[in-house]
């Protein structure tokens, strides 16, 4: 049950992150819906301007950020769950025979496998962008693009960096309730994937165009970042 507690808290904490991640948007909208209905609106203007909140086409939308975070914290967070959540009720307890135990590990090594794939090796440079963006005048410039939410787009970097350490402190700490060896080598290939595909991604690139697709209603143009 250590696990499943430990699985709780790591949640709390990214409802927490989103809550972040949602909040100044929100009152940032709020306090501009306040300022236009000050002016006598009618009754069918007040209601357009509080439907700009979710209107997908519009890049202020608190919608857009919510799909971003999406797109960084949920990775991450499904593999923490499912590798916490199989150690506690899978690989920590015996298996029938060896057959059936390595059925179930190869399962699970591939599910974790597409995972990555899909995302964390695709994406995997978006939780170093809040730094490389210091260092590298390309990546800021893209970000100043929409320099009226800068400070809203790196806020959302930042905390799913944040999250990406909280998760491997997470599973750094899973590894004391892993009794098996089975176990502690599930745990131990969530780790190093995370570091790895992170640490070595460079596909700068892929990193950035997501932001921007997420981000506008048409699809980026241009030839991209010169490589690092």
């Amino acid at each position: 049950m250590q696990s499943l507690g430990l699985v709780l808290e790591v949640s709390l904490f990214y409802f927490f992150a989103y809550l972040l991640v949602v909040l100044l948007p929100l009152v940032d909208f709020l306090l501009y819906t306040i300022f236009k209905i000050g002016y006598n609106k009618t009754r069918r203007e007040i209601f357009k301007i509080l439907m700009n909140a979710t209107n997908t086409n519009d890049p202020t939308s608190i919608i857009r950020y919510m799909i971003l975070f999406a797109y960084i914290s949920l990775p991450i967070f499904i593999i923490f769950v499912s590798t916490a959540l199989s150690v506690e009720y899978v690989f920590n307890r015996g298996f029938p025979s060896p057959v059936f135990r390595f059925v179930i590990a190869s399962l699970f090594v591939y599910a974790i496998s597409m995972l990555s794939y899909y995302t964390i090796i695709k994406y995997g440079a978006i939780y170093k962008l809040p730094f490389l963006s210091l260092v590298r005048n390309d990546i800021e410039q893209l970000l100043e693009k929409y320099s009226e939410k800068y400070s809203y787009i790196q806020m959302t970097l930042v905390i799913g960096s944040l999250l990406y350490f909280a998760t491997i402190i997470a599973l750094l700490l899973d590894l004391e309730n892993a009794y098996t060896s089975l176990s502690k080598a599930i745990i131990s290939m969530d780790i190093v994937v995370l570091l790895i595909e992170v640490i070595r991604n460079r596909e700068y690139n892929n990193t950035l165009k997501l932001i921007e697709r997420t981000l506008t209603s048409s699809r980026p143009k241009g030839r991209g970042l010169p490589p690092p």
